[in-house]
């Protein structure tokens, strides 16, 4: 091979070996913009996923509010005023609609169970704040759900029978005969019944102050860690 041809080939290697080059800076690039695509989709999707935490704790705190509001309340001061005798103060005849009211917890927690059954709880960043949020929906919901559960089955399967056994209520749910019904409350077992209701849900409601602590702390730590990262 003569010095023409051979640097015909020297110049053949080097522009092919250009080409190789730049075909793989070009995937490396590719790559590394893709890797960019998806760690900005993963950083995306942990604010979203974030907010609507951050907005399932809203609406479970609302729920309890309203809770508190129209059922624990009412419920309580109506009962004291049963047990206490102060019947003038009440609608006596609506102690079956009234009294047998009960904690039924139904969890605001969409969110949470979408990135737990996927797998992805690790999307969360910070440490603290995925460890804070498994705890409340894995400890204080199941502490909840029991409490609900209990309560529940209490009502349905002891309150409600004795006061639709033992007592004469019509078909409004109301009692018929009051004369009948304040005999009923000089008795024992119904106004032990009473006693467990309103302490029942004394302790649901500490309870449930107890989960909205916690509910405004996960809140507020949310905010933070969005302004911190996002704003």
């Amino acid at each position: 091979m003569n010095s023409v041809q051979s640097n015909k080939v020297k110049k053949y290697l080097l522009y092919a070996l250009g080409e190789v080059l730049l075909i793989i800076i070009g995937i490396l690039i590719a790559l590394q913009l893709n890797n960019l695509n998806e760690d900005q989709k993963t950083f995306n999707n942990e604010k979203k996923t974030l907010e609507l935490i951050k907005t399932n704790l809203q609406q479970e705190d609302t729920d309890f509010q309203r809770f508190i509001s129209y059922r624990i309340n009412p419920c309580v001061e109506y009962l004291l005023a049963v047990y206490n005798k102060e019947w003038n103060t009440i609608s006596l005849d609506s102690i079956g609609l009234t009294g047998t009211a009960y904690f039924n917890y139904q969890p605001f927690n969409s969110a949470y169970q979408g990135l737990k059954s996927g797998g992805n709880l690790s999307l969360i960043k910070n440490d603290s704040l995925r460890d804070r949020i498994i705890y409340y929906y894995e400890k204080e919901y199941l502490h909840l759900k029991d409490w609900s559960e209990w309560h529940k089955n209490f009502v349905i399967n002891t309150l409600e029978p004795y006061m639709y056994n033992e007592l004469p209520i019509n078909p409004q749910e109301l009692v018929d005969d009051i004369d009948f019904l304040k005999e009923k409350l000089e008795e024992r077992r119904l106004n032990s019944l009473i006693s467990t209701q309103i302490g029942s849900f004394n302790r649901i409601h500490n309870e449930i102050n107890v989960a909205r602590g916690l509910i405004e702390e996960l809140i507020t730590i949310i905010d933070v860690e969005i302004r911190k990262r996002w704003d």
